[in-house]
């Protein structure tokens, strides 16, 4: 069939058992594959950290929107002229544009930022803030009495000037910290690790920092076990040769101690979203690694007003799908704990939930809009706030290009297209809520599954672009809604690290960030 000579008769064949995707197309033997044909895919650690290798693939994968544009169109321009492609669509009826069509989009307004003593900061077309962070104050801090750092003995030093860096960068944030009890250990394995937190970790301690040598997984896993299931605290894992790069020391010192503040329980930044009484959450899941038929749904809610703290949990399923099955004492807990913060039950619910393909719409409203439904009556039955449940997709194929009198660049951050590539039998949208200056950007894909809050499109579209601005690992816009990033988050820990359900005293932190 493909005219290979096979050069080694005698070499063993890789069994490949059949996937569920080849059982259905009848496939149920193993499949045979000959070594000598197999070619390793993919990129590893060493190649990731190979700047020039980096550099040579994204002339290939970060393609401008100019050469994009043109080279579909001379891949289209190709089924126009092969006359036995020609023949072929002509039987089917089909033909190809020559050109890309022309759609109208709308740019949403740029979004003010709210810090610590009411500082508002107007964003500009970039939507980046990284120099607006730089010595405002954050929103709400959370004072740091009791916490411990652990350290190799050979990296004090580093250990040392960590702390006096944190020290001068946390004091413009007005985020204080006392000094922290500082624990050496000879060596920064596991047992050393563990036993270190297992003797030092408290009921009253807030904060576990770990300053490690290498970023073995296995270590990494071993100090999130403790601090995620046995002895609740949060916890930072910094390695110390990032530290040691005096260029980007500080900057990452700085980083550090937001993301602490964060898994404490504060607030960084906020954005406006009018609407009160409102809870915003995100669903995501990710494949357990320790076992195969196993995968963790992770669902993370806020529970203030601003729409700036997070309420968080992940349920562990056993079998191998995407569709959560295990939402309705979820739902549950996040209206309750909502409800201890605010005296009132959220009055509207919007849920954005990743991770879905076209083909499995129909099972999640069958399934999963019930579920949380459910949830409403086991709190009361009376209760029934107004419920959007929004699916949302990463991987798809539309590409939207903006004509300037420079020929084509991407769609500037905030873009919206409603019309023309979108469904008419779906209430959906495609929006651009990143800034990229490389490459061709790729938008998200909304589709507003179930609908009773009946908001105009346009609120809907503003709300998920606002809530594209809480994600705070990221000083800017992200692709999705902060939730969903959140929710990916912890679920990529409980499947990699964890393995187990964390503790429900992390419930309301940002513990996994």
């Amino acid at each position: 069939n493909y005219q290979l000579d096979i050069k080694d008769p005698a070499q063993p064949l890789l069994s490949i058992l059949p996937s569920a995707k080849d059982k259905r197309r009848g496939v149920t033997r193993p499949i045979l594959l000959v070594p000598e044909l197999c070619i390793l895919t993919g990129v590893d650690d060493k190649m990731r950290m190979d700047f020039n290798f980096k550099k040579a693939v994204e002339t290939f994968s970060k393609v401008g929107p100019n050469d994009r544009c043109k080279r579909l169109s001379e891949f289209v321009q190709r089924f126009r002229v092969d006359e036995k492609v020609k023949g072929e669509l002509e039987r089917w009826q089909m033909d190809f544009e020559s050109k890309p069509v022309e759609i109208n989009g709308r740019i949403l307004q740029f979004e003010t930022l709210l810090f610590g003593r009411e500082i508002l900061k107007k964003l500009n077309e970039r939507a980046d803030w990284t120099n607006d962070l730089k010595g405002c104050p954050l929103l709400k801090t959370v004072k740091l009495k009791n916490w411990i750092i652990i350290f190799p003995q050979s990296k004090r030093n580093t250990a040392t000037q960590f702390l006096n860096t944190f020290r001068s960068v946390s004091k413009p944030m007005e985020f204080f910290a006392d000094a922290p009890q500082e624990i050496s250990i000879p060596r920064d394995n596991a047992e050393s690790l563990v036993n270190a937190l297992k003797s030092h970790v408290n009921q009253s301690t807030q904060m576990a920092v770990v300053l490690l040598t290498s970023k073995r997984k296995d270590i990494y896993d071993a100090v999130k076990r403790i601090c995620c299931l046995e002895s609740p605290v949060p916890s930072q894992v910094v390695t110390t040769k990032i530290l040691e790069d005096d260029r980007k020391h500080k900057s990452i010192v700085t980083k550090v101690a937001i993301q602490m503040n964060a898994k404490l329980g504060g607030e960084i930044w906020a954005v406006n979203i009018p609407l009160t009484d409102t809870m915003i959450c995100g669903i995501d899941t990710y494949h357990d690694s320790s076992k195969k038929n196993r995968s963790v749904c992770a669902f993370v809610a806020t529970y203030n007003q601003n729409k700036s703290r997070f309420f968080s949990r992940a349920m562990i399923q056993e079998t191998h799908q995407e569709l959560a099955y295990n939402l309705t004492l979820t739902v549950k807990s996040a209206c309750e704990h909502f409800y201890r913060a605010n005296q009132t039950f959220p009055k509207r619910i919007v849920i954005y939930r990743d991770g879905v393909s076209d083909g499995q719409l129909q099972l999640v409203m069958e399934s999963e809009i019930p579920q949380i439904q459910k949830a409403f009556s086991l709190i009361d039955p009376k209760y029934n706030p107004l419920l959007s449940f929004i699916v949302v997709k990463k991987r798809v194929n539309a590409r939207f290009f903006a004509s300037t009198g420079r020929g084509l660049d991407n769609p500037p951050c905030g873009t919206v297209i409603d019309t023309v590539v979108t469904r008419q039998e779906w209430f959906d949208f495609y929006l651009i809520p990143q800034c990229v200056t490389q490459g061709t950007v790729n938008p998200t894909h909304f589709n507003v599954v179930y609908d009773k809050l009946n908001l105009a499109p346009e609120l809907y579209q503003k709300m998920t672009y606002k809530m594209c601005h809480m994600y705070y690992n990221w000083p800017g816009t992200i692709r999705v809604p902060a939730t969903c990033q959140y929710a990916h988050k912890l679920a990529y820990l409980v499947g990699q690290s964890l393995h187990k359900e964390h503790h429900n005293l992390l419930c309301d932190k940002l513990f996994y960030l």
